[in-house]
């Protein structure tokens, strides 16, 4: 699947050497966020993009493994440097888990949003002293039931 990038951006990521900073910019939203969503950017200052103030906060996003087996997941790493990330996760009940949108812009143009990864889902969250960490699944086909109906007496009776 081909993206469309900016000239700025293609120049940048394909540059030996460049002055434009790539950021990778993460809102965690949930009903149970009080406050409303985390957002975070992996810079050293806080970043507004699109009317949204990111802040700076560090972590790091895994992308999946290119191979054929296994559903593709990425993983979500923040530093545990402040209990706000901690005490909101312990407010998601598990049965709904927090939906994840990654986006990857310019630090000179934070407006333009580069990349988006929409719609993930943060599963199996753990956290200790220094990290909170879980994974990020892209579908959850696995979850669906198979097959989807029965031939049962009650819905076929035609067939008993």
């Amino acid at each position: 699947m081909s993206r469309t990038l900016s000239a700025l951006m293609q120049s940048a990521a394909n540059a030996q050497e460049t002055g434009e900073v790539i950021l990778a910019i993460v809102s965690i939203s949930h009903a149970s966020i009080v406050g409303g969503p985390l957002r975070v950017v992996n810079n050293l200052t806080n970043v507004v993009s699109n009317g949204n103030t990111y802040t700076a906060f560090p972590f790091q996003v895994t992308l999946p493994e290119d191979t054929d087996d296994g559903m593709p997941k990425l993983r979500l790493v923040l530093d545990n440097v402040d209990r706000s990330i901690v005490s909101a996760i312990r407010s998601i009940p598990p049965s709904t888990p927090p939906i994840v949108q990654i986006d990857i812009v310019l630090a000179s143009q934070p407006n333009t949003i580069e990349v988006s990864f929409t719609g993930l889902k943060l599963r199996q969250v753990s956290y200790d002293a220094l990290t909170v960490e879980g994974d990020l699944a892209v579908n959850e086909d696995d979850l669906e039931p198979f097959p989807q109906g029965s031939f049962t007496p009650s819905k076929f009776p035609g067939l008993f």
